[in-house]
């Protein structure tokens, strides 16, 4: 049975490069080119070739990961400076004359305490003997502050270093920000290449990803694409179009998939496939059941998609630590159902009872909730639908009633780790389940059911 989830497409992109068909015929399109490569304009501030559009993704970054290169050469300049200014502190204290007849005293009535819970002496002397260290071990560390934690180079260094860290912190966030940006962006083209229902012969887009149920031969296996069917527009900002789809499981035949794959192994197909008929050797059945064979073929936007889906020069954990580091809120909230999260919206934008939701309002809400509730954490019941295995992990949508909204129901996407993927490949749907993760977006729709989508969720 189809289930609904979410997509993230690019509205100039949409309406300029369609998956073409031969049925119904596809208009002409005139494109243009650059040095024999496509120019695509795929938002008013991303317009070029696949380099250009590239370089444009990336360049935000690439200089804020300059910069942090800076920072981290003055955090760790510093922190050397600082542990020589506090070994040459230390140098001096074991100079000054105070220190030795200090540890001294320090060592002794240690060794005086020890004894005395060794041989089982009298409570009192247990206690005089504690108090004697103590008394001694503030002496010591209080000479040593004097000296070595005082000292003016040692203090005006552990200023400056704690100045780059923080520095170093805040490009670090700008870098994790920019970075979320750009994969949305990445998300948004892949969405809109993916071949779209109705399928028909002709067609040409991305698959995503797809898991192999049966090899034939070494470039080509059985499995089941799920097409997405437009069937409501959410909302859209800078050019990117929230869509909600209803997915249509297909059977289809791939063809052209260079190894290495596996049977029952997810794989990222993101470059040209066109649709063709089913295969002659297809057992009779109605058109509906037999299955679609999808050829790799090439097309300008494997061109595009090799351009920006190559990121940032950084190591992998290092980027993953940066992005945190931006979804990241200081005291995250924790919400355990929904109408609360509607409730706290301010007075002038909470909806009315029965209002539909349109145009500015329905905007400011969005960017308050988006600005509110991002890095939250949420601890719900909700009922499970279905899933979608990704490159990373698995996706897993959910629901749970919205009362007094004529049966609509609030819709989770729940983005779980591949640790999860074996769980989540046995859910079923109306699971009813507990769920904990991070909010990563959240929107409300014009019916005042909310959309959102879950990072770290478990369940």
């Amino acid at each position: 049975m189809p289930h609904l989830r979410l997509a993230i497409l690019l509205a100039a992109l949409l309406a300029a490069f369609p998956a073409r068909a031969e049925d119904p015929k596809p208009r002409d399109q005139k494109i243009e080119r650059k040095d024999g490569h496509r120019v695509w304009e795929l938002t008013s501030y991303l317009r070029g070739t696949a380099t250009e559009i590239r370089q444009t993704l990336i360049g935000q970054v690439e200089a804020l990961l300059a910069s942090r290169a800076k920072a981290k050469v003055r955090a760790t300049d510093l922190t050397q400076k600082l542990d020589q200014a506090r070994q040459h502190a230390e140098n001096v204290l074991l100079a000054d004359p105070q220190y030795k007849p200090l540890l001294t005293t320090l060592k002794d009535t240690e060794r005086v305490k020890d004894e005395v819970r060794r041989n089982g002496s009298t409570a009192q002397e247990r206690l005089d003997a504690g108090a004697a260290y103590v008394k001694a071990k503030a002496a010591f560390d209080q000479r040593h502050k004097q000296v070595v934690d005082d000292d003016a180079n040692v203090v005006q260094l552990g200023k400056e270093l704690a100045e780059a860290r923080q520095q170093l912190r805040e490009v670090e966030i700008a870098v994790g920000k920019e970075e979320v940006w750009r994969r949305e962006l990445v998300d948004a083209i892949h969405g809109t290449f993916l071949i779209p229902w109705p399928m028909r012969r002709g067609m040409i887009g991305i698959l995503g990803t797809i898991t192999p149920r049966k090899a034939i031969g070494k470039d080509a296996f059985e499995g089941v694409y799920h097409a997405g069917e437009q069937v409501n527009t959410e909302g859209q900002r800078e050019g990117i179009i929230t869509i909600q789809q209803m997915i249509h499981p297909v059977r289809v035949i791939v063809r052209g998939v260079e190894p290495p794959w596996e049977v029952g192994k997810p794989i990222a197909l993101n470059r040209a496939f066109a649709v063709g008929e089913p295969p002659p050797d297809e057992p009779t059945a109605p058109r509906r059941q037999q299955a679609l064979v999808l050829q790799r073929t090439h097309d300008d936007i494997d061109e595009l998609l090799e351009a920006v889906e190559s990121g940032p020069a950084v190591p992998a954990d290092e980027m993953e630590q940066m992005v945190r580091l931006a979804e990241q809120k200081e005291k995250p909230r924790r919400w355990g159902s929904v109408q609360p999260i509607i409730a706290a919206l301010p007075p002038n934008l909470r909806p009315k009872p029965g209002e539909r939701l349109t145009g500015d309002k329905r905007q400011k809400i969005d960017e308050w909730l988006s600005k509110e509730m991002v890095g939250d954490t949420v601890d719900l019941a909700l009922t499970l639908q279905g899933i979608k295995l990704t490159d990373s992990g698995v996706e897993v949508f959910a629901t749970t009633d919205a009362p007094g909204v004529n049966g609509r129901k609030h819709v989770f996407t729940l983005v779980c780790p591949e640790s999860l993927r074996a769980k989540a490949e046995k859910v079923h749907a109306g699971q009813q389940a507990r769920v904990t993760g991070t909010i990563k977006s959240v929107r409300l729709n014009p019916d005042t059911t909310v959309d959102l989508r879950i990072v770290d969720a478990a369940f």
